[in-house]
């Protein structure tokens, strides 16, 4: 699927091992604004022999600058494409998240003998030039996978209420479903 990059970029060329995983697309034109969007919705060119994303071993390289492109425009088009990639060198990530709100960010601390899962859930808003977190948002029945790493996890929990959730494991994982986070949720496993 065509998608814009949003950025400048550099030709490269691909050499040994590298696999080029996306081609990059000649257009008709470059888009730019001609005060009615009619450069929007002209088709794709052609597909040119220039690598737009290359992969060898654990190195992903794309040709253009994808988190200025994202940052500038927020297309969800390279957001998704840089989580493939991801998904792609890192197969059996550490934690694995149901669906959850883009706002929504997941983080694993460790100290000696348990892991914990943050789990925040606020919707940013921007006032003036500053984004603010004020209003929780609540989930509900979040799934989360974390990696066992060879562990045996005894007691799973949130905290500081020390309300113990059920968990299954499966294939190096423990399942957990937490089942009310109200904008910010603390998870402990025990090992």
């Amino acid at each position: 699927m065509p998608l814009s990059l949003y950025s400048n970029g550099i030709e490269v060329e691909v050499s040994g091992k590298t696999k080029t995983e996306a081609y990059l697309i000649k257009p008709y034109h470059n888009r730019d604004w001609d005060g009615e969007y009619a450069f929007y919705y002209n088709p794709p060119d052609k597909v040119t022999e220039k690598p737009a994303l290359t992969i060898n071993g654990q190195v992903a390289h794309f040709s253009h600058r994808i988190f200025s492109g994202y940052y500038d425009k927020a297309s969800v088009e390279l957001r998704t494409v840089f989580s493939n990639v991801l998904n792609q060198l890192f197969p059996r990530p550490l934690i694995k998240m149901g669906k959850l709100p883009s706002f929504s960010r997941v983080f694993v601390t460790e100290q000696p003998g348990r892991r914990m899962v943050h789990l925040l859930s606020y919707l940013p808003e921007m006032r003036g030039n500053t984004q603010m977190i004020e209003e929780p948002v609540e989930l509900n029945n979040i799934t989360i996978s974390l990696r066992q790493d060879d562990k045996e996890f005894k007691n799973i929990y949130l905290a500081p209420e020390k309300e113990r959730l059920a968990y299954t494991v499966e294939d190096g994982y423990v399942h957990i479903t937490v089942p009310e986070s109200k904008g910010y949720s603390l998870l402990v496993i025990e090992e």
